[in-house]
């Protein structure tokens, strides 16, 4: 219900833009957003209630429709983001090889998409530093990412290397996404506060520290290229929506449970 209500929201952009049939498969695509997000918060915060108000979020917020509902590749960026994300995260809660070649070979597939991505690889090593599990398990979950990301890769890299074609680390500092405008301004002034809440009450530190570290990778690139004309939707307004829903449930509860101290105090 969830992704149909997504997609034809996002079918509605592309038809509004004027945009080729081809934004229909970007659209599809897109529908699978809110989904990824209902997914991520369920399992990242467990609370049903918090998990369909994101993923009810994600399907309307005109800035996801944005990324998703265009004609260009790189729409298909938040998709393949947020599934290696997910992916990973079932892949160091289980622990489970599989799932790690999963998100290691889904966020290959978004490097091929947008070389950008690249600036995201050094994050598969996360579940080194999960201190539920000893730490070679966290590291052959991250053996098995690499591995996935190797597969997807390797022969891309050795045709390049053996045509000799030079690969421009510049260019993985670029985005091909044009800024949303007011919808990621708004988004960051008005989730902004409510996400540090978020994050700084989480209950899995380690994931928060994750996102956090997503947060300040790409705002090191934005530094390095000088310049504030894009913005990364692809990874923050997910990260903003998250744990802003997160600590704007959180400040509602400890206001409720003020209420009741105080309704039985008098």
């Amino acid at each position: 219900m969830l992704a149909a209500a997504s997609f034809a929201i996002r079918a509605a952009v592309v038809f509004a833009r004027g945009t080729p049939a081809s934004g229909l498969a970007n659209a599809a695509a897109g529908a699978l957003v809110p989904v990824l997000l209902a997914a991520l918060s369920a399992r990242l915060f467990r609370r049903r209630g918090l998990a369909i108000v994101t993923g009810g979020a994600g399907a309307v917020l005109p800035v996801f429709g944005f990324v998703a509902g265009g004609h260009r590749p790189e729409s298909f960026d938040l998709v393949l983001l947020l599934g290696s994300a997910f992916l990973l995260l079932v892949a160091a809660d289980r622990p489970s090889s599989n799932f790690a070649v999963l998100s290691g070979a889904t966020l290959a597939l978004a490097v091929r998409t947008q070389s950008s991505a690249w600036v995201f690889v050094p994050f598969l090593a996360a579940p080194l530093f999960d201190r539920r599990y000893p730490r070679r398990i966290g590291a052959h979950v991250v053996g098995s990412a690499i591995l996935g990301l190797a597969l997807v890769l390797g022969p891309v890299l050795a045709d390049a290397a053996l045509a000799g074609r030079r690969l421009d680390p510049r260019s993985w500092l670029s985005h091909g996404d044009p800024s949303p405008g007011a919808y990621g301004i708004a988004m960051t002034v008005l989730l902004g506060p409510l996400a540090a809440i978020g994050l700084a009450r989480a209950e899995r530190r380690g994931a928060a520290w994750f996102c956090v570290g997503i947060l300040t990778a790409t705002m090191l690139v934005l530094g390095i290229r000088g310049t504030l004309e894009t913005v990364w939707t692809s990874v923050w307004d997910p990260i903003l929506l998250l744990y802003g829903l997160s600590g704007a449930f959180g400040a509602v509860s400890l206001a409720r449970g003020a209420r009741e101290l105080e309704s039985e105090a008098a």
